[in-house]
């Protein structure tokens, strides 16, 4: 895939796997929507091959085109592919050693992320961040600071920073394919809020076991 990627110049469909799926010929079957993304910076280290990948629109997977080969978990050593593509190619010349699919691209989300928007997820979060100091026994930083270090990090323009963020605020598969599917930013925002409460949620609930533990422990 990757030769065909680069070679052709070709995007490739980043998807999700489907736990329930029924994995016809032993592949794991992807879930309906995913992302496109080109190949980038295609580098060799020792007998690895590294690149870069980044997102160029969404889709919508309307119907999968199997491998060429049922699924084979060949361990440590993987035979050349020419020899697997022997196996395959005088039944199915265009055949391919890897899923594809027949898609339908998704238009950009309507609407125009904002500095406000953007502003008041990541204050959000910096609160999230010292909640969750305060619950390892951690040094907690300022809502300034954090809320700083947040920026630090997130440097893209809009609306590629909502993605990056989105990346590591949506975690659940059910999160992230509403997001793919989404036709608006204001949609996609307010998974993000969604997300952050339910992960503060979560802390206060730690929190408060672990209060009560140590209340149990000093009476005893």
């Amino acid at each position: 895939m990757m030769d065909d990627c680069v070679l052709d110049d070709v995007p490739f469909g980043y998807c999700m796997v489907d736990v329930g799926s029924s994995r016809p010929q032993g592949w794991s079957e992807p879930l309906e929507y995913g992302c496109l993304a080109r190949v980038e910076d295609v580098r060799e280290e020792g007998s690895n091959l590294l690149c870069t990948a980044n997102g160029h629109g969404r889709f919508k997977i309307k119907k999968i085109i199997p491998a060429a080969l049922d699924y084979e978990n060949f361990g440590m050593i993987f035979p050349p592919v020419s020899d697997l593509e022997k196996r395959y190619r005088d039944d199915n010349p265009t055949g391919k050693l890897y899923l594809r699919a027949e898609i339908e691209l998704i238009e950009p989300p309507t609407g125009t992320p904002s500095e406000v928007q953007w502003n008041e997820l990541a204050s959000v979060w910096a609160e999230n961040v010292i909640l969750f100091q305060k619950l390892v026994g951690q040094p907690s930083s300022s809502l300034e600071d954090t809320f700083g270090y947040i920026e630090e990090i997130f440097t893209q323009p809009f609306p590629g920073r909502f993605w990056h963020a989105g990346n590591m605020l949506l975690e659940t598969d059910e999160e992230r394919q509403k997001a793919l599917s989404a036709e608006t930013w204001d949609e996609i925002i307010s998974l993000m809020h969604e997300s952050l409460v339910h992960r503060r949620l979560k802390v206060e609930a730690m929190v408060k076991f672990a209060q009560t533990s140590l209340s149990s422990y000093e009476e005893e």
